[in-house]
């Protein structure tokens, strides 16, 4: 069986053990794949895919069976992850972070603009969009909490905000 690089292990999402993963390509693992996981794939462990979320950060989230606690996902981080050249999909969505460059951002429930997506920034902890408007910049981060939806086709990024947000 060959093994490819589905990608690195960057950083934590959450306390119960879930990771960020860096990808290599468009690559989709199917649920319960058993992954090796180390610093090559000679010197890796085996674990078994819980749970694995597709992103519109250049990040995607990753959950193990084996690992249910954020100590254990520390030591994870810098490790590559193989996965056997039969057991993923690939994606035909490009997570390019331009795509989402030079959008309109626009209030989810009143439709109102509230300004450009000029940048979007990685982050550890969640990836920003960086949002001009008439009155100067702010950081919107980039979660289902505050970005409702996006249209590639009107090139247009659906928000809600929280009071105080970009005051």
């Amino acid at each position: 069986m060959e093994y490819i690089l589905l990608g690195t292990i960057v950083g934590l999402k959450g306390l119960d053990g879930t990771v960020k993963v860096a990808v290599e390509d468009n690559i989709i693992p199917k649920t319960n794949t058993k992954v090796k996981i180390g610093y090559s794939l000679k010197y890796s462990e085996e674990y078994t895919i819980d749970n694995y979320k597709i992103t519109t950060s250049k990040y995607n989230y990753l959950k193990l069976k084996e690992v249910d606690n954020i100590d254990k996902a520390k030591r994870l981080i810098e490790k590559a992850i193989f996965i056997a050249d039969n057991e993923f999909e690939i994606s035909s969505n490009s997570k390019d972070y331009s795509l989402e460059m030079g959008y309109k951002v626009l209030n989810c429930k009143t439709g109102e603009p509230i300004g450009t997506a000029i940048e979007i920034i990685p982050n550890p902890g969640n990836d920003l969009i960086l949002v001009e408007t008439p009155n100067g910049e702010f950081f919107l981060p980039f979660i289902e909490l505050f970005v409702k939806k996006i249209d590639h086709e009107k090139k247009t990024i659906f928000v809600e905000l929280i009071d105080g947000l970009i005051e």
